[in-house]
This record gives structure tokens, C-alpha cells and sequence, in this order.
């Protein structure tokens, strides 16, 4: 777990590790772009801030701060911290490419028969949704691990 990470969900965005940021798998940081998370969350985000280092919501009712918050159960007041993140089952993040302008983000909590049904599913689409880095390809999948 990284303290940028932290600090960035505290801060409302998704800090981004430099191999990813530098790749080609979102789009320029000049761009928009939609966010669908697995809870049927709908993000419109951007990356021009820090010169595309990090995810914002484009949104200024929706922040990932107040997002992660509320996924964790924490309370608005209250910073998202290391323990918060175990509590919660989870200490990274996965996106999956769908298009040049549209992203799905996964948070939820794996279990069993879901991780099973990722794995055929990836298997199945060539999604590379183990934490590969991929090249920016429509199925290719990256894991932000803090």
C-alpha cells in the first residue's frame, strides 16, 4: 500500500503508477472519458490534472473520495485508510478497457465462484485482467494495487 495512493483517494482521484500513466491504455490526458464501475456508478472523468498522473471525476458532485468513502462505509469525514481498505476485502483496483472512451472499473469483493467466473471470462474474451499491462487494446485490463 502506497501513501500516494491513499492520498489520492482522500483527495478524490486514482493515482496512477508511472508504467501505467505512460502507457497507452487511457486515453491522453487532454481527453475525456466514462468510467462504469460495478455498482452501475457512472463517472465522466479526465486525467488533466498532475499532467494525467492521476483519474478525476469531471464531476464536481461525484468525487472518487466521496465514492470510495461510501463503498467502504466510512464516513465522509473520515480519511480512507490502510485498515479501511482490508476491512473492506480489497486493496486494489481493476480496470478493463471497453473502448478508446469507455472504462470499467471493479471494486467489488472477489469471491470464489466470481474470481472462477473472471478467469473464463477473461480466458474466453482475452481480457488481460490479472494485473497485465496492456497495450491499449479494446479487452486489455490493468490492476492499480496500492
Amino acid at each position: 500500500m502506497t501513501l500516494d495512493f491513499l492520498e489520492g483517494l482522500n483527495s478524490g482521484f486514482i493515482p496512477l503508477p508511472s508504467d501505467i500513466w505512460d502507457s497507452n491504455f487511457f486515453p491522453d490526458y487532454t481527453w475525456h472519458f466514462v468510467v462504469l464501475t460495478d455498482d452501475d456508478t457512472v463517472f465522466f472523468c479526465s486525467r488533466e490534472r498532475l499532467n494525467g498522473k492521476g483519474i478525476y471525476s469531471a464531476q464536481p458532485q461525484l468525487s472518487f473520495g466521496k465514492y470510495f468513502r461510501q463503498r467502504l462505509g466510512i464516513p465522509s469525514d473520515h480519511p480512507v485508510t490502510k485498515e479501511s481498505l482490508l476491512h473492506y476485502g480489497r486493496t486494489d483496483i481493476n480496470f478493463y478497457k471497453i473502448d478508446d472512451e469507455t472504462y470499467f472499473m471493479d471494486f467489488s469483493v472477489p469471491c470464489e465462484p466470481f474470481a472462477k467466473l473472471r478467469r473464463t471470462y477473461n480466458m474466453f474474451w482475452g481480457a488481460k485482467g490479472d494485473g497485465a499491462k496492456g497495450d491499449g487494446a479494446k479487452g486489455d485490463g490493468v490492476s492499480l494495487t496500492t
